[in-house]
């Protein structure tokens, strides 16, 4: 069997990811209705998003400001290429919606030592969650 090992490092501090301003939502926005709600609701909680759809070409590269945090609602293989591109940028929050998160990109996040956090934007921000 294998040994558990701690992650504590590299898990995200929830609540202080929840305060960082500037956000990128990665996914097939215009088709997926989950992108569009999150874009929406991040808005509403007064962040700066960036939508950002790599099956039409776009990439994080495409930002020309410092992103805090990188919101995933994509599939976990595509997520692959974007999370490199993350970590090239310095980005250093990742945030994965339900199904965007595989065993290979938490291999990176632990790797680079990125905060990251499982969990769905549109029910964890809110309330005094969200506060700033």
């Amino acid at each position: 069997s294998k040994a558990t090992v701690s992650v504590l490092y590299w898990t995200g501090d929830m609540a202080g990811m929840m305060k960082r301003t500037t956000w990128a939502v990665v996914g097939n926005h215009g088709v997926n209705p989950v992108a569009g709600q999150l874009v929406a609701h991040l808005k509403q909680h007064g962040k700066t998003v960036h939508a950002i759809t790599p099956k039409n070409g776009e990439s994080l590269k495409d930002i020309k400001v410092p992103v805090d945090v990188v919101n995933f609602v994509i599939n976990p293989v595509k997520g692959e290429a974007v999370l490199a591109d993350a970590v090239s940028l310095g980005v250093k929050n990742v945030w994965f919606q339900p199904g965007a998160c595989s065993d290979a990109l938490r291999e990176t996040c632990k790797k680079e030592q990125l905060a990251m956090h499982e969990g769905c934007v549109l029910v964890e921000m809110n309330g005094e969650n969200s506060r700033m």
